[in-house]
């Protein structure tokens, strides 16, 4: 399957069409002087049959013309696709008309409005040139997504500007565009028919059975997590085990199978709780003095710490109070600390006749205490 392009249509913004009339099966040659749009001829199309952005090169046909289109001849039928240009500074316009008949007259400009979308577009004109479902799975390991060809793939065989065809190093239309090679690589072999629908069927099947896969395996580590935590339980529950006796004293088993095995061995054991309590009674009474003996122990240091503390805040107090005592009677003179044989009254100046009294230096030493 495939199309021809029967004419080219340029529609003026006052509303008049320039029609250029190509001759289906045939070598049809465009000739005309320099610089009067031949080469904005591919551009036109290429911008009709879905690019995403509007190359037309700027210039008289940018300026003056509001639609391009393209009358095409399929195996069913005729096609007419056209797009509003964009205005100056815009890249491209979604403003696109799609319209299929068995035989088409070119429609007027007042005719054309907005049919379709750019997706749509793409993929009715790939259904036209008999593009089916086909899907290019990147290499396991690249981040790459998957490619699916279109008619936009197809015009990279089909197409060549002038700088194309003496370029000595490259072969395909818009070849040395970023990405561009890659795109080529991935749709040859299906544009070759290396590709064929049995070989699409078998592609899908094993995406699927991937996708399945992915899948039991998200399921598969949910359950090891699962078990893993449940494992911990069994772990916890065989250590109480040996606690009580219940579970001999050695290594807990490591895999789920053997936490089962013991513990269900554990539950069909028989026990009997009065003999295990009378064969604990001396230990458990022995451990209950002990710990009431602790408690008091507790008890009576607890009280001698705190009479400590309270002894050791009164001293520090009475030492602050008498240093504060001495420093005021310093001031007025009433307390001389330099003669340590004083017998003197500090307040009358009389001689004091009791020798039984202290003297500065026993004051100082009972002070400092």
């Amino acid at each position: 399957m495939s199309f021809q392009i029967l004419d080219i249509v340029l529609y003026s913004k006052k509303g008049e069409s320039r029609v250029v009339q190509l001759q289906p099966g045939a070598l049809n040659i465009i000739t005309g002087a320099s610089k009067t749009g031949k080469t904005a001829l591919i551009e036109i199309i290429d911008y009709c049959l879905g690019s995403s952005e509007c190359y037309i090169p700027e210039g008289i046909i940018r300026r003056s013309t509001s639609w391009v289109g393209l009358r095409l001849l399929v195996d069913k039928g005729e096609v007419f696709v056209a797009r509003r240009v964009p205005k100056p500074g815009v890249k491209t316009s979604f403003e696109i008309y799609y319209d299929v008949q068995t035989k088409i007259d070119i429609p007027s400009l007042n005719q054309l409005k907005t049919t379709t979308n750019l997706q749509t577009l793409e993929l009715l004109l790939s259904k036209h040139v008999g593009i089916g479902e086909n899907i290019h799975e990147p290499p396991e390991g690249q981040t790459r997504k998957s490619l699916q060809a279109n008619i936009r793939h197809a015009l990279f065989f089909n197409f060549q500007q002038q700088s194309e065809i003496i370029s000595n190093k490259h072969l395909f239309h818009k070849q040395s565009e970023e990405w561009i090679p890659q795109a080529i690589r991935d749709v040859l072999p299906f544009f070759l028919g290396a590709v064929d629908e049995d070989y699409i069927r078998k592609m899908d099947k094993l995406r699927q059975l991937k996708g399945n896969l992915r899948l039991l395996e998200r399921k598969q580590m949910e359950f090891e997590a699962v078990r893993g935590s449940v494992l911990t339980k069994a772990h916890l529950l065989l250590s109480e085990s040996q606690n009580l006796g219940l579970f001999p004293v050695s290594d807990l088993p490591q895999t789920w199978d053997e936490c089962v095995t013991a513990l269900r061995e554990i539950r069909q054991e028989s026990v009997n709780p009065d003999k295990e309590v009378l064969i604990e009674d001396d230990e458990f009474e022995r451990l209950q003095q002990e710990r009431a003996h602790l408690i008091e122990d507790y008890k009576l240091l607890k009280t001698e710490l705190e009479a400590a503390k309270s002894l050791d805040t009164d001293r520090s107090s009475y030492a602050i109070e008498s240093k504060e005592q001495v420093a005021r009677l310093s001031t007025i003179g009433l307390f001389q600390g330099n003669d340590e044989n004083l017998v003197v009254c500090p307040v009358c100046q009389s001689e004091l006749k009791n020798d039984a009294l202290p003297n500065v230096s026993q004051l100082r030493s009972a002070l400092s205490k």
